[in-house]
């Protein structure tokens, strides 16, 4: 082997600030499974457990119908979230799947076989038993003077003080409703009526009795604050498109008149003489657990940034194999730099977890075992890979992520769902299966970082992690090189900025070696590259990385593209 030093050229400067390599984030994970609530199929970021309550609803169960037992209702992707931010996690997505038969809860506000376009339906906006909600909706009089009709919005609906009569909005005038009379009267005319202008008050009450409210609502679809708009189905800010769980579904030919009939037409006014109708929607369930296939539209369309994956809980359903095998697929897209992090059944003892996991091979995929008792709930036990996923974070911030991400406690773990002794670690731990264990004034610690395959060179997980994270980094950081034509002054400057990269890289301590020839080398030049490569724009480069004895290195090859 050759020996490499520090080249000449750092003192020539030949790099820019701009060229400089900076390692990248690799502890963003993606959880995918079902939730109470929330946007289906699509990964959505969230960095506190609190934009996951607002975005999905809460930790309580689901429901998949009177035969499914608790352990399969648990809402684990709300725990294992919880568990991620709790274990140092920083950037987390989620995307949420349903099984077959979810459905969304509804109530027809309009009779039975009205025209559809003169119809008036409430519905949950996501599938799901939580949107099983009682609607409230008050009708709201304020005795109007000339200010308040002048000012009023185009659209706004009036009464007069005997009720018999009802006005609408039309730019400065007012129209009687219905509008068969085309008499349009000014501000002073209406007054003779002594109007009150009309609005309404929607509240829902969801199935886990979180209320939502919206106030002074208007009837008429030209008013900015028109219940079909305020409450759409497809509402136009992405934080309401997210959070806002119920909408009314209006007829494209109702008018505010109308509206108004659907909602508190027949209903006696209360004590205070309000008119206050009570509707229950219903209909809305879960479904059956999630399938294989359900898990498989949002794992087409990873976030990029995202280097671990996982579907807590999904080892409990019964297309848990099914859901494995979409993670390992995931993670084996070529240039994606992923790690599927993988939950074995909850019940499995030692010699059925080692059988179990033997089927996952891979150097894209590790596990761990057993399942973690939740804190202050020990008759609840999760799955590992959210405490895992958030673990990997904190260990790369305060170690790095060539530090293998073990021998580290759980912070946020009430106990294991059984002891692991010295038998089933040494049966374990060669298979791959990496080990919790319980130790007294230390808690839940993990014992192990294999990854899933029997190949020596990617036996190990901070191996595997740091092997992405340089790759991802180096592609990055040489992206400009597209631009460059691929000479000797390109492969100077390229070699310079990789030697520079890789010594701040020794020097933290990832990369074994007294001397630099021990811990690294590059190549990129004459001996990388035939004449062909180069004409054809093709700049090859070769780094070498001595991640866990002096001078044995692992090599990455990387071909790029130059001469754009």
């Amino acid at each position: 082997m050759p020996e490499y030093s520090v080249p000449g050229s750092y003192a020539k400067e030949l790099v820019s600030r701009d060229q400089v390599i900076r390692p990248v984030d690799v502890g963003a994970a993606l959880f995918v499974g079902p939730t109470r609530r929330g946007r289906r199929n699509k990964a959505l970021q969230i960095t506190q457990y609190t934009d996951f309550e607002r975005w999905y609803g809460s930790a309580a169960d689901l429901d998949f119908g009177p035969a499914a037992p608790r352990a399969v209702n648990v809402n684990y992707i709300a725990h294992a979230v919880r568990a991620f931010f709790a274990e140092g996690g920083r950037q987390l997505y989620v995307a949420r799947v349903t099984g077959a038969g979810a459905r969304k809860a509804r109530f027809r506000l309009t009779a039975r076989g009205t025209d559809k376009s003169l119809s008036l339906s409430c519905v949950a906006r996501f599938r799901g038993d939580l949107g099983n909600a009682e609607a409230r909706f008050t009708e709201v009089r304020r005795v109007a003077d000339a200010a308040a009709l002048a000012g009023a919005a185009t659209g706004s609906l009036a009464v007069s003080a005997d009720g018999l009569a009802w006005f609408v909005k039309e730019k400065k005038r007012w129209q009687r409703v219905p509008r068969g009379n085309s008499v349009l009267l000014k501000t002073r005319e209406l007054l003779e009526f002594r109007p009150s202008l009309v609005t309404m008050d929607a509240s829902f009450v969801d199935a886990d009795g979180e209320r939502f409210e919206y106030p002074g609502l208007a009837f008429d679809r030209r008013h900015p604050d028109w219940v079909g708009r305020v409450l759409a189905e497809k509402p136009a800010g992405r934080e309401a498109r997210l959070t806002q769980p119920f909408a009314l579904r209006t007829g494209t030919r109702l008018d505010a008149g109308g509206a108004h009939a659907a909602i508190f037409a027949g209903i006696a006014a209360d004590p205070s003489g309000r008119l206050v109708r009570r509707v229950q929607l219903s209909g809305g369930i879960d479904g059956a657990p999630p399938a294989g296939t359900a898990y498989a539209k949002p794992l087409r369309a990873v976030p990029a940034d995202v280097s671990l994956i996982a579907a807590p809980g999904s080892s409990v359903f019964g297309d848990g194999e099914a859901i494995a095998d979409a993670l390992l697929a995931c993670a084996a897209v070529p240039g994606a730099f992923r790690l599927a992090v993988l939950d074995l059944a909850p019940a499995l003892g030692p010699v059925d977890a080692r059988a179990a996991s033997a089927r996952w091979q891979s150097a894209r995929a590790v596990t761990y075992y057993p399942w973690v008792r939740a804190a202050g709930t020990p008759e609840l036990n999760l799955p590992p890979s959210g405490f895992l996923c958030g673990l990997y974070a904190r260990s790369d911030a305060e170690y790095g992520v060539w530090k293998a991400p073990a021998n580290l406690s759980l912070r946020s773990a009430g106990g294991l769902a059984r002891a692991v002794d010295g038998a089933a670690l040494e049966m374990l731990n060669p298979a791959g299966v990496n080990c919790l264990r319980e130790f007294a004034g230390r808690g839940c610690v993990v014992w192990g970082a294999r990854t899933l395959t029997a190949d020596p060179e990617w036996r190990y997980v901070a191996t595997r992690r740091y092997m992405d994270q340089l790759q991802v980094s180096i592609t990055q950081g040489l992206r400009w090189v597209v631009f460059e034509p691929n000479d000797e002054p390109l492969w100077e400057a390229v070699r310079q900025q990789l030697e520079a990269f890789l010594i701040a890289q020794w020097r933290a301590g990832a990369l074994h070696g007294g001397k630099l020839s021990q811990a690294f080398f590059v190549r990129c030049g004459d001996d990388t590259m035939s004449a062909h490569d180069i004409e054809q724009s093709r700049l090859l480069v070769e780094v070498g990385v001595a991640l866990l004895r002096p001078a044995e290195f692992s090599v990455l090859r990387l071909v790029l593209a130059v001469g754009a």
